[in-house]
């Protein structure tokens, strides 16, 4: 996980916030990666473009877990 600017610590409650705000905005907002990290500049969140694609690919969410998602293994 690269958080930017560098050396910079975030606690869990933050991750868990920026998880939720990129599923989200993917899922729910159907926003492209780049347009995720814009938005969550906005929220005063600032992560590589591979962090958005990893928090959205690895949450597990109740509601879109019937849907078939390229590489994830259950």
């Amino acid at each position: 996980m690269k958080w930017y600017p560098a050396g910079g610590t975030r606690s869990t409650a933050e991750l868990e916030r920026a998880v939720t705000l990129v599923h989200n905005l993917r899922c729910r907002d159907h926003l492209s990666y780049r347009q995720i990290a814009s938005v969550l500049i906005n929220y005063g969140l600032r992560v590589s473009l591979g962090s958005v694609w990893a928090y959205r690919n690895w949450y597990e969410c109740p509601l879109c877990e019937h849907e078939t998602q390229p590489g994830r293994q259950r």
